[in-house]
């Protein structure tokens, strides 16, 4: 894998516009604690699983949160057995399923479930 592919590589790269330090490896790995091929090999895809310790550091020193996501996501072996997303449904559906309950004489228990969801009580 080319480095320009990589998450890793490319979240460094961004937070290089506001730090200078993460533009080379060898200020990056500094800031890490890891051996400069050692973010090498993260950035080109030789680690197979990156720690979770170095992601969370690359995460916070880079301002891009996106990295533990992905992280949990494609690299952890737990994650990678979760699906993406639950099923969803059509908005048109979610409609209809709606006023169905309108039907079956429940507006007022509705109501009051509608307005403990959103105010977060």
């Amino acid at each position: 894998m080319k480095d320009n592919d990589n998450v890793y590589f490319r979240a460094r790269k961004e937070a290089a516009i506001t730090n200078e330090k993460l533009y080379s490896r060898e200020g990056a790995a500094e800031l890490l604690g890891v051996s400069v091929s050692t973010l090498a090999d993260y950035e080109l895809g030789n680690t197979k699983v990156v720690p979770v310790d170095k992601v969370n550091l690359m995460a916070d020193l880079y301002g891009c949160p996106e990295l533990k996501t992905l992280y949990c996501k494609k690299e952890c072996p737990i994650g990678r057995m979760m699906p993406l997303a639950t099923q969803a449904g059509s908005i048109e559906g979610a409609t209809i399923r709606f006023l169905k309950e309108f039907d079956n004489g429940k507006p007022e228990d509705m109501r009051s479930s509608l307005i403990k969801i959103a105010s977060d009580a």
